[in-house]
């Protein structure tokens, strides 16, 4: 269970990425992802130990927040991209958000939003960005969480599929977190739970040059 009502920001964000170097590549397969989604189950534990605190959750249009059979899951569409098939390189950009709300104690509101998946900044885990406002303060835009997922690649076909992406809190999020209630619960590498994205792939187009 959670240390304190305070875990309610350790499930912040939501989707994924894998930690892959940006290893040169003999043929560059670079794709554009317009539409799809991410999903994000979370811990139960996690999710248990919010509940008692009194703390719910809430998905900000267009996300979707379903609880079935015991599991959440977090759905994030996918508004924009790209990404190289055969190093996983690049970003991938979502819609929606989630909203943590406490009512226990000191009023607490958190809001996650514009996240994005980003495997392109040399010598960084891949991450999942998010701008993070707290009790309507914009805190600014952070690395949430680092992901790793099992991955062969490179990928083939007409679309990106990648599951069992392991999300834990990033360094950055820990001090956020830790800082912004004045607690000293979260830690880096917290487990916060699984993704998996899933999004149709398009080769960029080329214009050609006009005819003179």
């Amino acid at each position: 269970m959670l240390k304190s009502r305070h875990n309610l920001l350790a499930v912040l964000a939501l989707a994924a990425f894998a930690p892959l170097a940006a290893t040169p590549s003999h043929a560059q397969n670079a794709k554009q992802l317009l539409s799809g989604s991410t999903a994000v189950t979370l811990n139960d534990t996690l999710v248990a130990g919010l509940t008692e605190q009194g703390v719910t959750i809430t998905g900000n249009a267009p996300a979707a927040l379903v609880t079935s059979d015991g599991t959440t899951v977090a759905t994030f569409p996918v508004v924009s991209g790209g990404v190289d098939l055969d190093t996983l390189t690049g970003v991938v950009y979502h819609s929606g958000g989630l909203t943590f709300t406490s009512t226990v104690g000191s009023s607490v509101v958190v809001t996650v939003s514009q996240l994005a998946l980003v495997n392109s900044i040399p010598g960084q885990p891949a991450q999942m960005y998010g701008l993070v406002v707290v009790g309507g303060k914009v805190y600014g835009l952070y690395p949430l969480f680092n992901l790793t997922t099992p991955l062969n690649l490179p990928l083939t076909g007409n679309s990106v599929s990648l599951p069992n992406i392991n999300l834990t809190l990033s360094p950055q999020a820990a001090t956020l977190l830790n800082d912004a209630f004045g607690f000293n619960g979260f830690s880096s590498g917290q487990e916060i739970g699984s993704a998996a994205l899933n999004a149709p792939a398009t080769s960029y187009i080329v214009p050609k040059k006009p005819v003179q």
